[in-house]
């Protein structure tokens, strides 16, 4: 079996190229699966920050409808 340096090369090279390729897509596709992450916690920690402030304004208005009953119960009591 005869081999032609030239077509051994340009052979070699091409398997090179297509080795690099792959890498480059492989960390590119790390890259963007990183960013994706990353949104979807920033997104998560905001829509969790917006739920627990609406509950925590939800409970002083109920503490202080609460608190206005009692009062308004006691001036009658007392």
């Amino acid at each position: 079996m005869r081999t032609d340096p030239k077509n051994w090369l340009q052979r070699h090279i091409a398997w090179f190229i297509l080795f690099l390729g792959l890498l480059a897509t492989a960390l590119v596709g790390l890259n963007v699966q990183r960013g994706i992450e990353t949104a979807a916690v920033r997104q998560f920690a905001y829509v969790s920050d917006q739920i627990t402030t609406k509950v925590r304004e939800r409970l002083a208005a109920q503490e202080m409808l609460l608190r206005s009953g009692a009062a308004f119960l006691s001036a009658f009591e007392g």
